[in-house]
């Protein structure tokens, strides 16, 4: 009986011991782990592509200077162990590392004040270097944010495209606009940096030809999510 105590005694002294050995995630290894990071820049321009499709004019550049944090472990939601500033070259390198799993991520900045993580995670052996995948991040005043476009056409002193003619947009339930803007050579108009997931009303003054007074055309458009470009029916106006 004295002898199996014994025994037991010993195992749970080994295992305590070796347990004690093991080392969490964090400093004190030989591994590192290193990356680079991206910034979209997202002003809010706009094109069209060969398909005659509308799509946001982005410019992909390297995030220099850029915050990039490390979670040690394997639980995202844990506050961050260490942070860094990317080089010139948009690069981060974390060393001195034991084994284990980490999350390396920066910031999208979206155009409301609100940021989210974009996270990288990794599992890192004993030694060497671990390459995680390119870190991608968003920056603009358009992040986040939607656009409308349509196209006006004339009638009366000419037919066509109707040049540098007025637009409105307000949202709806609201009594004045909230932006105007001018036609092109073609009637094309373009709105930006909308909020998604409201209503607006687009409209354009026109012109009777009977007793010259103006009417508004309109239309409502919605924008459900973040990141689209919706394009209204096409309006007429009077133009005499």
């Amino acid at each position: 009986m004295r002898n199996t105590k014994l025994a037991w005694f010993l195992l749970s002294c080994a295992a305590l011991a070796l347990t004690s050995c093991e080392k969490s995630e964090g400093e004190g290894g030989k591994s590192a782990i290193e990356g680079k990071v991206y910034m979209i820049n997202e002003a809010g321009d706009i094109a069209k592509n060969a398909d005659g499709e509308y799509y946001f004019v982005t410019d992909t550049i390297l995030a220099v200077d850029e915050d990039i944090y490390i979670i040690y472990g394997g639980n995202v939601e844990s506050f961050y162990g260490d942070k860094q500033k990317t080089d010139y070259q948009g690069k981060f390198r974390f060393e001195y590392l034991v084994s284990g799993k980490y999350s390396v991520y920066a910031y999208t900045d979206y155009a409301n004040g609100e940021k989210s993580a974009e996270f990288r995670s990794v599992n890192i052996g004993d030694s060497g270097t671990t390459q995680v995948e390119d870190i991608y991040v968003r920056n603009g005043k358009n992040v986040g944010l939607s656009a409308i476009v349509g196209n006006i056409q004339a009638t009366g002193n000419y037919t066509g495209g109707a040049i540098d003619a007025r637009v409105f947009l307000r949202e709806m339930g609201k009594v004045g606009p909230i932006q105007d803007t001018r036609t092109d050579n073609n009637g094309g108009y373009v709105f930006t940096k909308l909020t998604p997931g409201v209503a607006y009303e687009v409209w354009a003054e026109s012109v009777s030809k009977k007793n010259g007074v103006s009417v508004a055309v309109l239309d409502t458009v919605d924008l459900p999510a973040s990141g689209m470009i919706k394009e209204a029916k096409q309006l007429t106006v009077g133009i005499y």
